[in-house]
């Protein structure tokens, strides 16, 4: 089995470095004891099973005094591959997320972009979309929402419930919830396959 990294596996515009009978396997997320939140908003016509016609992804990482130590921008659809937005981490990355950095950010993340006009979208549509998903983003991880409270530190172990089962996993163990459950639960996929 080979490991890539992310950066390293889209190509273009539907091509990856899979070859020719490869698989992807296993997408490696590793557990984290900072205070981290996340959100992806995605524009298409349909919820499910459907292209993007835009995507955009913040995740943000505080330290104790709610600096941002970590800021990975990513946009997807408006590339020929998913793409980070280096300049607007940068911007963010040793302060703290006011509404003027936010903008700020969203700005770069829209003029970073490379999008093309097709069926979807044209591309005007979707740079402007780029910013604006980046301010709503920005806003969602204000620290104390939803998306950031609950995450300091993660010294509780996680507990839930699979197939009716409760269980409990430590974010110390190092694993990825993805081999938690296939290692220490037994679960392969679906119906033990």
């Amino acid at each position: 089995m080979r490991v890539v990294d992310l950066r390293e596996f889209f190509l273009g515009p539907g091509a990856t470095v899979l070859g020719d009978g490869e698989l992807l396997a296993r997408l490696r997320i590793p557990l984290t004891p900072k205070r981290q939140g996340s959100v992806y908003y995605k524009l298409s016509t349909r919820k499910a099973m459907d292209l993007a016609f835009v995507g955009v992804a913040v995740l943000l990482e505080l330290d104790g005094d709610d600096r941002i130590t970590k800021s990975p921008h990513c946009s997807g659809a408006v590339a020929p591959t998913p793409m980070r937005v280096l300049s607007a981490e940068k911007l963010v990355e040793g302060g703290r997320l006011s509404p003027e950095v936010a903008r700020d950010s969203a700005e770069r993340a829209g003029q970073s972009c490379k999008p093309i006009s097709d069926l979807r979208a044209s591309a005007d549509y979707r740079r402007e979309m780029v910013r604006e998903l980046a301010i709503r983003l920005a806003h969602c991880l204000r620290p104390g929402q939803r998306f950031i409270r609950g995450l300091d530190r993660m010294e509780q172990p996680i507990e839930l419930s699979v197939n009716g089962q409760k269980v409990r996993l430590s974010p110390d163990g190092g694993q990825t919830l993805l081999e938690f459950l296939r290692d220490q639960l037994g679960l392969t996929g679906p119906r033990g396959v």
